[in-house]
């Protein structure tokens, strides 16, 4: 890096620091260290301005057990990083991850992890600030993968560059949020500083590993050179209006407010229903946020659901029960948002019985290789073909992802429920058994049987969805273009809309 760019740099990150008022004289900061460049910019940056800025600062570093002897390789390195800087260092080791990792979003787990350790630490050294190495390529990435799964306003504003831990933390600030990729390693080879690599980061296994090899270059080369610039724009643009339109929406929100409490929420049913349609929807989504707290698995078709009970006649009572307990009880004047009360065991059962039970039917048309959301389970599946040599170690898998022949299938594919009587033949079985009797035999919980979907092309069952592939659908050494296809959550955080891609 030449000292013209160097400098630059230093004054971007200046510029951010300064603009979003990040830091003050005598605060804590504990930084987040991966052992990664953009950690360890990070860190060797803040260290170097820690005197002119008169903060002190603490190294946090996670192992999550996860990559074996490189899981331990950079915990040691960031170790010593710390000693040789003469800053605290503070560790958690996490037990790796068992089979039901598979269940969720394993790199959601991850980072609750590592932020309620943040948290944890914070509170008890008392660190006012926690730092974090994100860069405006992580921002474009985290723009498209929300462009290409689902998301409105709120999920396309970026990450933002300083934001309050809602669990009483240290407020999270991200300084090299305006610089990019090259800049931070040029940094780094400028001053001689190592760092380590994560292998998974060149996983296609994970979404935003093929947005950030294969979607992010070919926009870049096809399309945009600055592509990233302009996808940072976007995000500081939206996140701009989005602030306007929540401010707004506060008024729109207490003209409609009958009563409010910590665990209810009150509406009037005739107000809401006469404001225009945008309006509606954040009005309810503030109102489900303002009672349970987040808005975490309450997806846009949750929200729609609502709206359409705005609309019609009720002349005594209708009740809409979302996720984590939350009912939405609508009479013909009023709309009540509330935590039921009511042990979960016998909401389950209720659901059970009424059109919102947990084995909602449903039945996709896979038309070809895209981005196809299924809003009955809250997931979205990924199709993607691939040449037999570039599809990656088709070994390497969770239940949720699996590889086919492309040659054994044909589009248009279903993804439906499983249904008694259903048969397929698991891999490595020759003949075929009910679809139940491998749920029973495999000892799968009956609330999981439930929303487990089938997919089914050329009249037969190609994938038990989480569970096995047929065996007729395998790859084998003939192969000569794979089908990749992965189950994904909607989206680890649920604060946009929400829009399908097909």
């Amino acid at each position: 890096m030449q000292d013209r760019s160097l400098h630059g740099f230093i004054e971007k990150v200046t510029w951010t620091l300064n603009t979003h008022r990040m830091l003050e004289p005598g605060e804590g900061v504990l930084v987040a260290v991966s052992g990664g460049p953009d950690s360890v910019c990070l860190l060797h940056l803040l260290s170097a301005l820690s005197p002119a800025l008169s903060i002190r600062l603490a190294v946090a570093h996670v192992n999550h057990g996860l990559r074996g002897k490189e899981s331990d390789r950079d915990e040691r390195f960031v170790a010593r990083m710390a000693a040789s800087l003469g800053w605290p260092f503070h560790l958690k080791r996490v037990a790796a991850q068992g089979p039901q990792a598979r269940r969720a979003s394993l790199e959601e787990t991850a980072r609750e992890i590592r932020y309620a350790f943040f948290r944890e630490i914070s509170r008890a050294h008392g660190y006012e600030k926690v730092a974090l190495g994100h860069h405006a390529g992580d921002n474009a990435e985290l723009c498209l993968m929300r462009l290409v799964t689902w998301s409105g306003p709120a999920g396309v504003s970026g990450i933002p560059p300083v934001r309050k831990d809602a669990n009483g933390g240290g407020k999270i600030i991200r300084p090299l949020i305006q610089c990019t990729r090259e800049e931070i390693e040029s940094y780094l080879i400028h001053h001689g500083v190592a760092f380590v690599r994560d292998s998974t980061n060149a996983s296609l296994r994970f979404l935003r590993n093929r947005i950030r090899h294969g979607l992010l270059p070919k926009l870049k080369s096809d399309f945009n050179p600055k592509i990233e610039a302009a996808l940072n724009r976007f995000c500081a643009i939206t996140a701009a209006e989005d602030q306007w339109l929540n401010a707004l929406t506060e008024s729109l929100y207490r003209s409609a407010l009958i009563a409010e409490t910590d665990d209810v929420c009150i509406l009037s049913r005739r107000k809401v229903a006469q404001m225009p349609v945008a309006a509606q929807r954040r009005i309810l989504r503030k109102a489900v946020k303002r009672v349970k707290g987040d808005l975490r698995r309450i997806t846009f078709d949750h929200v729609e659901t609502a709206r359409s009970f705005l609309a019609r006649e009720i002349g005594g009572e209708k009740r809409l029960c979302l996720p984590r307990g939350m009912v939405l009880r609508f009479t013909s004047k009023a709309l009540e948002i509330r935590l039921s009360s009511e042990p979960s065991r016998h909401r389950g059962k209720r659901r059970e019985k009424g059109p919102h039970r947990l084995k909602r039917l449903f039945q996709h048309r896979i038309d070809g290789p895209g981005a196809y959301r299924i809003p009955e389970i809250e997931k979205v599946l990924v199709v993607s073909c691939h040449g037999a040599n570039s599809a990656g170690d088709i070994r390497r898998t969770d239940g949720h992802t699996a590889f086919f022949d492309a040659g054994r299938l044909a589009f248009p594919m279903t993804l439906r429920n499983w249904a008694e009587g259903d048969r397929f033949s698991p891999l490595g079985i020759s003949g075929t058994q009910k679809v139940k009797k491998y749920f029973i035999d495999h000892k799968v919980p009956a609330r999981d049987r439930a929303a487990c979907p089938v997919l089914v092309s050329r009249g037969r069952i190609a994938w038990v969805v989480g569970h096995r592939i047929g065996h007729w659908a395998r790859v084998t050494a003939s192969t000569r273009e794979v089908l990749r296809m992965e189950l994904l959550l909607a989206l680890p955080e649920n604060n946009g809309y929400g829009c399908s891609v097909k």
